[in-house]
Protein backbone atom coordinates (compact mmCIF):
# COMPACT_ATOMS: atom_id res chain seq x y z
CA UNK A 1 0.00 0.00 0.00
CA UNK A 2 2.78 2.39 0.90
CA UNK A 3 4.61 1.49 -2.35
CA UNK A 4 1.51 2.21 -4.40
CA UNK A 5 1.00 5.48 -2.59
CA UNK A 6 4.61 6.42 -3.28
CA UNK A 7 4.21 5.77 -7.02
CA UNK A 8 0.99 7.76 -7.11
CA UNK A 9 2.64 10.68 -5.32
CA UNK A 10 5.60 10.53 -7.71
CA UNK A 11 3.29 10.70 -10.72
CA UNK A 12 1.47 13.70 -9.25
CA UNK A 13 4.79 15.48 -8.73
CA UNK A 14 6.28 14.64 -12.14
CA UNK A 15 3.17 15.24 -14.28
CA UNK A 16 3.23 19.09 -14.01
CA UNK A 17 6.89 19.06 -14.99
CA UNK A 18 6.17 16.97 -18.09
CA UNK A 19 3.30 19.24 -19.06
CA UNK A 20 5.46 22.33 -18.58
CA UNK A 21 8.21 20.84 -20.75
CA UNK A 22 5.83 20.15 -23.64
CA UNK A 23 6.02 23.18 -25.95
CA UNK A 24 3.35 24.30 -28.30
CA UNK A 25 4.37 24.13 -31.99
CA UNK A 26 5.84 27.38 -33.30
CA UNK A 27 3.76 29.35 -35.79
CA UNK A 28 4.44 32.15 -38.23
CA UNK A 29 1.93 34.83 -39.12
CA UNK A 30 2.51 36.74 -42.36
CA UNK A 31 0.01 39.49 -42.97
CA UNK A 32 -0.31 42.90 -44.57
CA UNK A 33 -2.14 45.14 -46.99
CA UNK A 34 -2.22 45.36 -50.79
CA UNK A 35 -2.96 48.90 -51.96
CA UNK A 36 -4.39 50.01 -55.31
CA UNK A 37 -2.52 53.23 -56.12
CA UNK A 38 -4.57 53.91 -59.24
CA UNK A 39 -7.72 54.45 -57.19
CA UNK A 40 -6.19 55.07 -53.73
CA UNK A 41 -7.91 52.18 -51.99
CA UNK A 42 -7.35 48.58 -50.93
CA UNK A 43 -7.15 46.04 -53.74
CA UNK A 44 -10.41 44.26 -52.99
CA UNK A 45 -11.05 40.72 -54.30
CA UNK A 46 -7.51 40.08 -55.51
CA UNK A 47 -6.25 36.50 -55.16
CA UNK A 48 -3.30 36.01 -52.81
CA UNK A 49 -1.14 32.89 -52.68
CA UNK A 50 1.69 32.17 -50.26
CA UNK A 51 4.06 29.31 -51.09
CA UNK A 52 7.10 27.99 -49.23
CA UNK A 53 10.38 26.50 -50.49
CA UNK A 54 11.79 23.63 -48.42
CA UNK A 55 15.36 24.37 -47.31
CA UNK A 56 16.50 20.75 -47.77
CA UNK A 57 14.74 19.55 -50.91
CA UNK A 58 13.76 22.76 -52.70
CA UNK A 59 10.20 21.47 -52.97
CA UNK A 60 7.48 24.11 -53.12
CA UNK A 61 4.22 23.80 -51.22
CA UNK A 62 1.22 26.08 -50.92
CA UNK A 63 1.01 27.59 -47.44
CA UNK A 64 -2.27 29.38 -48.01
CA UNK A 65 -4.62 31.03 -50.50
CA UNK A 66 -7.15 33.77 -49.84
CA UNK A 67 -9.07 36.68 -51.35
CA UNK A 68 -8.35 40.24 -50.24
CA UNK A 69 -11.11 41.89 -48.24
CA UNK A 70 -12.54 45.34 -48.97
CA UNK A 71 -9.55 47.00 -47.32
CA UNK A 72 -7.02 44.91 -49.21
CA UNK A 73 -5.87 42.98 -46.11
CA UNK A 74 -4.50 39.43 -46.06
CA UNK A 75 -3.24 37.10 -43.29
CA UNK A 76 -1.68 33.62 -43.18
CA UNK A 77 -0.81 31.69 -40.00
CA UNK A 78 1.06 28.41 -40.39
CA UNK A 79 3.43 26.04 -38.61
CA UNK A 80 7.14 26.73 -38.71
CA UNK A 81 9.00 24.22 -40.87
CA UNK A 82 12.45 23.95 -42.42
CA UNK A 83 11.79 26.54 -45.11
CA UNK A 84 14.28 28.64 -47.02
CA UNK A 85 11.96 31.34 -48.34
CA UNK A 86 8.39 32.18 -49.26
CA UNK A 87 6.75 33.55 -52.40
CA UNK A 88 3.83 35.94 -52.10
CA UNK A 89 1.80 36.33 -55.30
CA UNK A 90 -1.11 38.74 -55.76
CA UNK A 91 -3.25 38.63 -58.91
CA UNK A 92 -6.32 40.48 -60.14
CA UNK A 93 -7.63 40.92 -63.68
CA UNK A 94 -6.40 44.11 -65.37
CA UNK A 95 -3.87 44.83 -62.60
CA UNK A 96 -0.12 44.41 -62.60
CA UNK A 97 0.67 41.28 -60.56
CA UNK A 98 2.79 41.31 -57.41
CA UNK A 99 5.51 38.66 -57.02
CA UNK A 100 7.56 39.07 -53.86
CA UNK A 101 10.11 36.87 -52.09
CA UNK A 102 10.19 36.75 -48.28
CA UNK A 103 13.24 35.04 -46.81
CA UNK A 104 13.08 32.88 -43.70
CA UNK A 105 15.56 35.19 -41.98
CA UNK A 106 13.12 38.12 -42.35
CA UNK A 107 10.35 36.64 -40.22
CA UNK A 108 9.86 35.65 -36.57
CA UNK A 109 7.48 33.53 -34.52
CA UNK A 110 7.38 36.13 -31.75
CA UNK A 111 5.32 38.75 -33.59
CA UNK A 112 3.16 39.17 -36.66
CA UNK A 113 5.25 39.73 -39.78
CA UNK A 114 3.88 42.68 -41.76
CA UNK A 115 4.48 42.95 -45.50
CA UNK A 116 2.60 45.68 -47.38
CA UNK A 117 2.71 46.13 -51.15
CA UNK A 118 1.16 48.33 -53.83
CA UNK A 119 0.10 47.87 -57.43
CA UNK A 120 -1.71 49.74 -60.22
CA UNK A 121 -4.44 49.13 -62.71
CA UNK A 122 -3.15 48.42 -66.21
CA UNK A 123 -3.37 51.20 -68.76
CA UNK A 124 -1.92 51.59 -72.24
CA UNK A 125 -0.89 54.20 -74.77
CA UNK A 126 -0.75 53.41 -78.48
CA UNK A 127 1.56 55.66 -80.50
CA UNK A 128 0.33 55.76 -84.11
CA UNK A 129 3.36 56.93 -86.06
CA UNK A 130 3.03 57.84 -89.74
CA UNK A 131 5.16 59.67 -92.25
CA UNK A 132 2.66 61.62 -94.33
CA UNK A 133 5.13 63.86 -96.15
CA UNK A 134 7.09 63.31 -99.32
CA UNK A 135 8.83 59.95 -99.22
CA UNK A 136 12.49 60.44 -98.40
CA UNK A 137 14.82 57.65 -97.26
CA UNK A 138 16.60 60.19 -95.04
CA UNK A 139 13.48 61.04 -93.01
CA UNK A 140 13.80 60.40 -89.29
CA UNK A 141 11.51 60.66 -86.29
CA UNK A 142 12.98 60.46 -82.79
CA UNK A 143 10.74 59.49 -79.89
CA UNK A 144 12.05 59.60 -76.32
CA UNK A 145 10.03 58.24 -73.39
CA UNK A 146 11.38 59.72 -70.17
CA UNK A 147 8.72 59.08 -67.53
CA UNK A 148 6.62 55.90 -67.60
CA UNK A 149 6.21 52.50 -66.00
CA UNK A 150 9.15 50.17 -66.54
CA UNK A 151 9.93 46.53 -65.90
CA UNK A 152 6.64 44.95 -66.99
CA UNK A 153 6.05 42.59 -69.91
CA UNK A 154 4.22 45.22 -71.99
CA UNK A 155 6.31 48.20 -70.89
CA UNK A 156 8.25 49.97 -73.60
CA UNK A 157 11.03 51.21 -71.32
CA UNK A 158 12.67 54.59 -71.13
CA UNK A 159 14.99 56.09 -73.74
CA UNK A 160 15.02 56.98 -77.42
CA UNK A 161 13.57 55.21 -80.42
CA UNK A 162 14.28 56.06 -84.05
CA UNK A 163 11.97 55.68 -87.01
CA UNK A 164 14.06 56.03 -90.16
CA UNK A 165 13.21 56.26 -93.81
CA UNK A 166 10.13 56.70 -95.92
CA UNK A 167 6.77 55.01 -95.69
CA UNK A 168 6.75 54.80 -91.87
CA UNK A 169 3.30 53.65 -90.74
CA UNK A 170 3.48 51.75 -87.48
CA UNK A 171 2.19 51.49 -83.91
CA UNK A 172 4.08 51.43 -80.63
CA UNK A 173 1.94 49.94 -77.86
CA UNK A 174 3.12 50.67 -74.31
CA UNK A 175 1.80 49.80 -70.85
CA UNK A 176 1.61 52.28 -67.99
CA UNK A 177 0.17 52.60 -64.51
CA UNK A 178 -3.46 53.70 -64.57
CA UNK A 179 -4.05 57.32 -63.56
CA UNK A 180 -0.38 58.22 -63.88
CA UNK A 181 1.53 60.37 -66.35
CA UNK A 182 3.23 59.05 -69.45
CA UNK A 183 5.78 61.68 -70.56
CA UNK A 184 7.66 61.85 -73.83
CA UNK A 185 9.24 64.07 -76.46
CA UNK A 186 9.45 63.59 -80.21
CA UNK A 187 11.23 65.55 -82.89
CA UNK A 188 11.91 65.56 -86.62
CA UNK A 189 15.30 67.19 -87.30
CA UNK A 190 14.61 67.85 -91.00
CA UNK A 191 11.72 70.22 -90.25
CA UNK A 192 12.85 71.41 -86.80
CA UNK A 193 9.74 69.94 -85.17
CA UNK A 194 10.06 69.37 -81.40
CA UNK A 195 7.10 68.39 -79.22
CA UNK A 196 7.05 67.75 -75.46
CA UNK A 197 3.87 66.06 -74.32
CA UNK A 198 2.35 63.91 -71.59
CA UNK A 199 -0.84 61.98 -70.94
CA UNK A 200 -2.52 60.56 -67.87
CA UNK A 201 -3.29 57.02 -68.94
CA UNK A 202 -6.79 55.74 -68.23
CA UNK A 203 -7.14 52.57 -66.13
CA UNK A 204 -8.34 49.52 -68.11
CA UNK A 205 -8.19 51.45 -71.39
CA UNK A 206 -5.89 52.43 -74.26
CA UNK A 207 -5.22 56.01 -75.34
CA UNK A 208 -4.31 56.56 -78.99
CA UNK A 209 -1.65 59.21 -79.68
CA UNK A 210 -1.10 60.14 -83.30
CA UNK A 211 2.27 61.40 -84.54
CA UNK A 212 2.24 62.48 -88.15
CA UNK A 213 5.19 64.16 -89.86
Amino acid sequence: MKKALFHFTLIILVLPILIACKKDPLEFTIKGNIYDESFNQGLENAQVTLTAVDANTGDVRIVGESTLNASGDYSFTFLRERDLKFYLKVEKDNYFPIDETIFFSEITTENDNIFNYTTHAKAFINFKIKNTGASDPNDQLKLEIYEAKTGCESCCGLGQRFFNGANIDTNLYCANNGNQYYKFIYWVPEISLVVFDSLITTPFDTLDYVIEY
